[in-house]
This record gives structure tokens, sequence and C-alpha cells, in this order.
């Protein structure tokens, strides 16, 4: 799978939800907005898409014919507390790989595959080290993602 540039077609905010599966599926943004509001059970002009949980994203890509597999777990709760990584930390980490990762960071969603990456802001494919955003996107989980068979 590639990464894609996010297909926008709608003159609204571009929010990272819909942004992400537009990068990771190549389909244009208001197909992922109805996939998503499906997901959610909301009719397709809904303008609740501003937060999208990851139980949401996660059955809109099946929808649209992809699973996850989950890599990484900042988990919170456990007795060792370590600080979350940064998305140049998780890209260094995973760069070999040929999935395309969907990481979710502090309320805001972005993919990843070898040293590129896409969200809202950024969509094109670009160098996270090129990214004013590579230090302080603190990476919580991040899931890696195909083609259902």
């Amino acid at each position: 799978m590639r990464l894609h540039t996010v297909k926008h077609d709608r003159p609204h905010t571009l929010w990272c939800g819909p942004a992400a599966l537009s990068a990771l599926t190549g389909k244009p943004t208001s197909e992922c907005i109805r996939t998503i509001c499906s997901a959610l059970k909301q009719p397709p002009g809904s303008k609740g898409l501003i937060g999208v949980a990851n139980t949401d994203m996660f059955y809109a890509l099946e929808l649209l014919g992809y699973e996850t597999e989950k890599v990484f777990d900042w988990d919170r709760s456990g007795v060792q507390r370590r600080r979350t990584i940064t998305l140049a930390e998780f890209v260094s980490r995973f760069r070999d790989c040929s999935d395309p990762f969907l990481v979710n960071t502090t309320g805001h969603y972005v993919v990843t595959k070898g040293a590129r990456f896409v969200d809202s802001y950024q969509q094109r494919p670009k160098l996270v080290a090129k990214s004013y955003r590579r230090d302080s996107l603190r990476v919580h989980r991040a899931w890696a993602i195909r083609r259902m068979s």
C-alpha cells in the first residue's frame, strides 16, 4: 500500500479523521466522511466529525476493506510510567515496515509510511524530519493498516 495525497473535495474544514482515511485509501474526503457517518450511524450531512473515536475509525476502515493491527500503545495506567514518543521517534522505529500506519497522537490522527507522513494540515506526503511538528506530536497509539484479503 502507498501513502496517498489527501483528496479534499469539500468546501468545509478538513478534519484529521477524514484526512487520515483519504491518505490511507486514496478516496476523496467526501466519501470518507460518508463512511465515517455510516460507522457513527449519523446522516451524511452531520457536522459531528470534529472528533472520531478509534473504534469508529476502525469500523470505517473495515467498511472500506482494510484491517488494523495495533503496533504501539502507550499505557498511561501502567506502573512503569514512561513518556510518550515523538512522531519522529515513531517513524524512526517503524521506517522499514511496508505497511502504512494510522497514528493517534493527542487528539489527532496522522498517517505515516516510511519516513513520510500526512495529516489534515500536511495533505501531501512530507518527510517527518523536515516537519516543524516532528517533535511536538506525541504518539499514544498506532496501528498497521492492510487491505483485507
